[in-house]
């Protein structure tokens, strides 16, 4: 994908998240018009300090590396909750992600959310961020070829897309998942998007 594309992209994305903001649409490594498959879930868990404009290049595309670890960063300096005396360096769900795009390779990964803005429970994302606009601009401007839709709630949603994707529906990768059943699934869409 050149330059000028990922100039576009990023300008028609701006138009529909904004500029410095606290939405974070994807994350993926480099351009997401390398991304064959999504993977969806209902919302970022993890909100972050830093816009989601200070990791992407407008020649590279977004810098997972470095969104990691500011990631890692601000989960380890935010304070526990009333009743909480640890927190894991990442969470059971980016454990499981992280695993699913491992088992996936060669096919590249965007990860999104059908809501974009971030919250550490469904019940904590306001009615006013229930936005499925960001994701539906990614679906439509990068047209992934597999979607693994993972929770009932991002099922329910991907269903109702018209994509020509092959989706994948399973349960939320927050709980439930050993490694071997994550690099399952992960192989299952890579073979998803081989054929």
């Amino acid at each position: 994908m050149s330059t000028s594309s990922l100039k576009q992209f990023e300008q028609d994305l701006r138009n529909v998240i904004g500029g410095a903001t606290k939405v974070r649409p994807f994350v993926c490594s480099g351009s997401p018009f390398e991304a064959s498959i999504f993977l969806v879930g209902y919302n970022p868990a993890t909100e972050m300090g830093k816009d989601f404009w200070s990791f992407w290049s407008e020649t590279r595309g977004f810098d997972k590396e470095a969104w990691i670890e500011e990631y890692i960063r601000e989960r380890q300096t935010k304070p526990l909750k009333p009743g909480k005396s640890f927190r894991p360096t990442i969470s059971p769900t980016r454990r499981n992600i992280e695993g699913f795009i491992k088992a996936a390779f060669p096919a590249a990964v965007l990860e999104t959310n059908i809501f974009a803005v971030a919250s550490e429970t469904k019940p904590e994302l306001a009615l006013t961020n229930r936005d499925t606009t960001p994701f539906r601009y990614l679906v439509r401007t990068i047209r992934p070829k597999v979607i693994v839709a993972h929770g009932k709630d991002a099922c329910e949603v991907v269903s109702q897309l018209e994509t020509g994707a092959h989706v994948i529906a399973v349960k939320h990768l927050s709980r439930g998942w050993s490694k071997e059943a994550i690099a399952r699934l992960g192989v299952e869409a890579s073979a998803a998007w081989m054929a």
